[in-house]
């Protein structure tokens, strides 16, 4: 009797633990997470990867999900570099019309489109477009 006691509880230990562990789908979000790496302008492709893999688990898998956190830093961090990046095209333009004279209108005109495409969060990034407004 205590040996099949002991038994039962062994087996119950093991699929305990068995229980416990990451299901494939979780593995494969976190290694699609930790293939991120440094986060580019050229990461966009392994970010998405990663969130649409992180979609596809059930609410019980994302429990298990040990990194959701560094998958939204890898995102926040690539949409500030899309913005800075953004922000630092606009800058050149406008550096581009240098002194201004009377053949400056195009450079200025072009600066000042390129400026007014920018979403607001862009447009302070901006760090010369107070030169646009003298």
């Amino acid at each position: 009797m205590k040996k099949y006691l002991v038994v039962i509880m062994a087996v119950l230990m093991a699929l305990c633990l068995c229980a416990c562990g990451k299901t494939e789908a979780v593995k494969a979000a976190e290694e699609k997470i930790a293939a991120i790496g440094d986060v580019t302008l050229d990461s966009e492709k392994r970010i998405s990867a990663a969130e649409k893999a992180v979609e596809k688990l059930s609410d019980d898998e994302l429990k298990q999900l040990d990194k959701a956190e560094e998958l939204k830093k890898a995102r926040e961090a690539y949409e500030e570099l899309v913005l800075e990046n953004k922000a630092a095209a606009v800058d050149s333009v406008i550096d581009q019309i240098g002194e201004v004279t009377l053949e400056s209108a195009e450079k200025i005109n072009a600066a000042q489109q390129a400026f007014e495409q920018l979403t607001e969060k862009e447009k302070g990034k901006v760090k010369n477009a107070s030169l646009l407004n003298q």
